[in-house]
């Protein structure tokens, strides 16, 4: 073998071709080392997508009170927020999931892009009330059979009718003398004739949380108000009753009369065949 003699020149020359052949071999490593992350994401990502979730579906909605802001979470998040769909679409949707009077509240509105929002802005502001949810939590409660025995899946109905509702309460987070005055109210008003409740309600803002001294001021008042009336007109009062009275004492001398006339016809006798 002949023993090569470089000059400085070409050593110079070959200096600098290993450098750059490293630097370029020292790339093209870390872009296979790349390469094989990606692969390996693009590998973990394919057997995500290749598991199959249950399908998720929407139980149709009747009017329920209490069942509202739970189909409304899930219709939002399937519906609403698929960016995929129009208004139309949303609306078409909509309306397959609602029966009964929650599908009368809309079903008269035309499937346009704007009357989606429209519907939902109804459905709301009948289902999302404040205190007619209450008032369905606390009915369902008060509406708890009586147990007539200790038979243990009566029981467990029972306390998990009160549990759940309860929670339902929690959850709307009212502090605990709201959630006193809730109940108070709720229980009170049941007791009331119908003439003064429906007042109460009439009166009353059903955006608000029932409160106990709401109810106590507007009793106080409708009672002044029945008082007052009472003592100015104790004549019309006296009036009717002389007039019951009065028509008592007809009715009476009518029947005494009818009683007369029936005697002295009986007290009479036919000349022929000498029979009353």
């Amino acid at each position: 073998d002949e023993i090569e003699f470089l000059d400085d020149s070409q050593k110079c020359d070959r200096a600098i071709f290993e450098e750059n052949y490293f630097a370029v071999l020292s790339k093209i490593q870390s872009s296979i080392r790349a390469l094989d992350i990606t692969n390996t994401g693009s590998v973990a990502a394919a057997k995500q997508v290749a598991v199959k979730l249950p399908e998720i579906s929407i139980c149709k909605y009747s009017g329920k009170i209490g069942d509202f802001e739970s189909f409304f979470e899930l219709f939002d998040t399937l519906i609403i927020q698929n960016q995929s769909l129009s208004d139309i679409q949303r609306f078409l949707y909509l309306k397959s999931y609602l029966q009964g009077d929650s599908l009368k509240l809309v079903d008269s509105l035309k499937v346009t892009n704007e009357n989606f929002s429209i519907a939902l802005d109804i459905l709301k502001n009948r289902y999302q009330n404040k205190v007619t949810i209450i008032n369905s939590y606390l009915t369902e409660i008060i509406d708890i059979p009586t147990l007539r025995n200790s038979s243990p899946q009566a029981l467990r109905n029972f306390l998990t009718t009160v549990t759940k509702n309860m929670q339902l309460l929690k959850n709307l987070q009212f502090s605990s003398t709201e959630l006193i005055d809730i109940i108070l109210v709720f229980l009170l008003e049941s007791k009331l004739d119908f003439s003064t409740r429906r007042l109460f309600e009439t009166e009353r803002n059903h955006s608000d949380v029932p409160k106990l001294d709401v109810l106590l001021k507007f009793l106080e008042k409708r009672c002044i108000v029945l008082e007052s009336l009472e003592n100015t007109n104790p004549r019309q009062a006296k009036n009717v009753k002389v007039s019951h009275h009065a028509s008592s004492n007809n009715t009476s001398e009518d029947s005494d009369k009818n009683n007369t006339s029936n005697n002295l016809v009986s007290g009479f006798y036919c000349i022929f065949c000498k029979k009353q």
